[in-house]
């Protein structure tokens, strides 16, 4: 499997705390907790225009690329999207064209999406709960 790295997390060497996906229609969100500035903070990736997603635990993780480690990648070439694309029925708004982004969230887990883009959502202060 090859990636592109496209930028890390903002984790310190604590990695991420708890984490928060929800998913409206075609955009999903993924909230991660870390230390940063010496106080507790919220980060985010926001992926847009999205027609799958797929996450698993830390521990069954086996077979995530090393770069995506508290790191947003993009899987060049991806198997999961030629699959989409050949399985698609006609006529629908299709994988082709689409973006496979994974990123494995420390101390929780594996994240992928196929979507149109994926962005950094600015920190802010506080916790999940």
């Amino acid at each position: 499997m090859a990636v592109r790295k496209l930028w890390g997390l903002r984790t310190t060497q604590s990695g991420c705390g708890d984490i928060r996906i929800t998913f409206d229609s075609v955009i999903l969100l993924a909230e991660y907790e870390f230390r940063g500035e010496g106080q507790d903070q919220v980060g985010g990736l926001q992926f847009e225009d999205v027609i799958a997603y797929r996450f698993r635990d830390e521990m069954h993780s086996q077979g995530f690329d090393t770069s995506s480690y508290d790191s947003v990648v993009e899987v060049i070439d991806s198997d999961w999207i030629a699959g989409l694309v050949r399985d698609e029925p006609e006529g629908i708004r299709g994988a082709k064209g689409k973006k496979h982004f994974a990123v494995l969230l420390s101390s929780n887990g594996y994240l992928e999406a196929v979507a149109g883009s994926c962005i950094e959502v600015e920190p802010r202060r506080g916790s999940l709960s």
